[in-house]
């Protein structure tokens, strides 16, 4: 099933400013939040040389820009969401997807490679790998959905058989073509599958329902 969706509601779902799911996605590990917290006390280091030396014209925007560096690790993740959602926000058309779960398996991808030296002084390769729950999907027309997510405990509820839905993004108004595909909402367990979390979930949902109820009594109205 496949229904397109107002240019309003898809603004609302996929917002200007970050979602706190998007906000949480940016903050990172503590590793992230460090080097962020760096970059703050160095570029606010930086803009307070350059106020205390330079001329009286530079002084007033200097102490500007440090109070904004100072807070750099904070709304950083604000920005860069903010900024993935004008990517998407961007495209003229919008639909709402629902087919079936046809595969649900276990991988390890490497998601990060460190060289090192050993004890032998040998130059060797440490990957770090994550397991990752993967969920295949497809409509009554064939058009098919891959989505994967780190595994968590909670995903062990994920059958083949269960509805999936998703927001696809067209700059087609017929949405022949599909440029992007939000992550997947899986309505029977209540659980969401992706890498990043593309819209207002709650806003979704609340669709979600709505069209469901349509169909339900569209069908009805035909026996």
């Amino acid at each position: 099933m496949l229904v397109p969706l107002r240019r309003e509601n898809f603004q609302q779902i996929i917002p200007m400013v970050a979602t706190g799911p998007q906000y949480a996605y940016y903050w990172g590990k503590p590793s992230d939040w460090l080097r962020r917290f760096l970059i703050s006390f160095l570029s606010a280091l930086v803009f307070w040389i350059i106020r205390s030396i330079g001329p009286e014209p530079l002084k007033e925007l200097a102490l500007l820009l440090i109070c904004i560096s100072l807070i750099y690790w904070l709304w950083a993740p604000v920005y860069w969401a903010s900024m993935r959602n004008a990517k998407y926000r961007k495209y003229s058309y919008s639909g709402f997807w629902q087919g079936t779960v046809t595969n649900v398996y276990i991988s390890e991808e490497v998601v990060r490679e460190e060289i090192t030296v050993n004890s032998k002084g040998e130059l060797i390769t440490i990957e770090s790998l994550e397991k990752r729950i993967n969920i295949e999907a497809k409509d009554k027309d064939g058009f098919k959905v891959k989505k994967y997510a780190p595994l968590r405990p909670i995903f062990k509820n994920i059958k083949p058989g269960i509805k999936a839905e998703a927001l696809i993004i067209s700059n087609r108004e017929d949405l022949s073509e599909i440029d992007h595909i939000s992550d997947l909402y899986l309505p029977e367990v209540k659980l969401w599958i992706g890498r990043y979390p593309y819209l207002r979930r709650d806003l979704f949902t609340q669709i979600s329902e709505e069209i469901n109820r349509t169909d339900k009594r569209a069908r009805y109205n035909k026996t």
